[in-house]
């Protein structure tokens, strides 16, 4: 397999398991890359680091669920797609489309 193949199993196997607990060494074991050479590597292809790419795919995922018709608040969608909420400097006042903007997503 290529380069590129083995980083496209990565990101699907992100894609399946979005909603549940992702480690990086866990990611990396799919590609078959030690955790270092594989956080370069998808850095250099995708254009973003590893959890960064995981932010984005499951705040992507949330913003389905709630144009989907799912009415659910915004902590509670924050916990669906495993965002840490608290961590992260979210703001309950703050609607996520400002917060969005302030954290470029």
């Amino acid at each position: 397999m290529t380069t590129i193949e083995l980083l496209q199993n990565s990101i699907n196997y992100i894609e399946e398991n979005l909603t549940s607990d992702l480690t990086i060494s866990e990611i990396a074991e799919v590609s078959g890359f030690s955790v270092y050479h594989f956080c370069r590597l998808f850095s250099n292809y995708v254009g973003m680091p590893v959890a960064a790419y995981i932010t984005k795919r499951r705040l992507i995922h949330g913003i389905y669920s709630i144009q989907s018709g799912n009415s659910i608040g915004y902590n509670e969608l924050l916990k669906l797609v495993h965002y840490n909420w608290q961590g992260e400097g979210y703001n309950e006042t703050e609607k996520p489309k400002e917060y969005a903007k302030f954290h470029y997503i």
